[in-house]
């Protein structure tokens, strides 16, 4: 594993089936770039499909918001 990846160690949420939505709060928000703030964010998502069912779509999603304005 590369050092970049060894880097994507720290769980910012997790999220599991047959639970509700996470919200953070206005306020929240966490360093990028720089010198002390990450320069990567990695987003790791697990699919269960044991019946092997062909045509499924996922329809999640997130949104990531970037600012230059310390909050």
């Amino acid at each position: 594993m590369s050092a970049t990846a060894r880097s994507c160690s720290h769980v910012i949420a997790a999220w599991a089936m047959g639970e509700g939505p996470i919200y953070f709060p206005p306020e929240a928000g966490l360093p990028l770039g720089g010198e002390d703030g990450k320069n990567y964010i990695k987003v790791e998502i697990h699919y269960n499909n044991p019946g092997l069912i062909s045509g499924v779509v996922d329809n999640s999603g997130f949104e990531l918001v970037v600012t230059t304005e310390l909050r």
